[in-house]
């Protein structure tokens, strides 16, 4: 029979066993922050602001179940109005090449639907998923590609309000 204290104690090993690990976090949060601080120094005719959403922006971040898997971030890109900008050029005229100048990236840079996904070749078991968007208070308008017809569309999506919630 398990007592409260030894379950507790069994929880607190497992949740341990799970989390990211406190340099693997710090070095997450140190890498979108110059990233933000690049971008924004690259783009003066852009105000433009990077953070997080989905796990890290909620804090339940877990390790990923075998070692050739990666710990995942995603990043909004989010720039405080549209500026004219179709989704194509938000994302592939402007974010895109961004990214492929970023220094810090030498991994490969990967369209996916709604994002781009960066590798880090000097950081292992390590990824960003960078989401394209613009500010349309109180939520956001997000880039969305549909491969099969290459069509580009902003959908809305609100991480921010999300993470209040939750």
């Amino acid at each position: 029979m398990y007592t409260k204290e030894s379950l507790n104690d069994l929880y607190g090993k497992l949740a341990r066993s799970i989390d990211i690990s406190d340099d693997l976090y710090e070095n997450a949060v140190n890498e979108y922050n110059a990233l933000g601080k690049w971008i924004d120094a690259q783009t003066p005719s852009y105000k433009i602001s990077i953070f997080p959403q989905g796990s890290f922006s909620l804090g339940t971040v877990v390790k990923p179940i075998t070692d050739s898997d990666d710990y995942d971030l995603d990043l909004v890109c989010e720039f405080d109005e549209q500026y004219g900008l179709s989704p194509r050029q938000l994302k592939v005229g402007v974010v895109k090449p961004l990214l492929q100048k970023y220094r810090r990236i030498s991994g490969d840079i990967e369209e996916k639907r709604r994002c781009w996904h960066v590798e880090y070749e000097e950081v292992p078991n390590f990824h960003m998923d960078i989401i394209p968007a613009y500010s349309l208070f109180p939520h956001i308008m997000i880039t969305d590609h549909d491969e099969e017809n290459d069509m580009y569309q902003y959908i809305g999506s609100n991480p921010s309000g999300y993470t209040d919630w939750f």
